[in-house]
């Protein structure tokens, strides 16, 4: 089963729109309408978290392998 994001909690900035995808291997969650500087904790699903920080405007692709 693949992990996913299962809460966020956000440190500062905001986001006004998240969409996630279920592969049969991993997940994908789009998060778009930002406000910089954005950090936040990804709660994982398997119990672990992530902690980002993005400070400028852009778009970003964040892989985490969890094997």
């Amino acid at each position: 089963m693949a992990i996913n994001i299962s809460s966020i909690t956000i440190l500062a900035g905001q986001y006004n729109n998240k969409t996630s995808q279920q592969l049969s291997n991993s997940s994908i969650t789009n998060i778009t309408d930002v406000v910089f500087p954005f950090r936040a904790i990804f709660y994982l699903s398997n119990g672990e978290s992530v902690d980002l920080l993005f400070n400028e405007k852009g778009d970003y692709d964040v892989y985490i392998d969890m094997q």
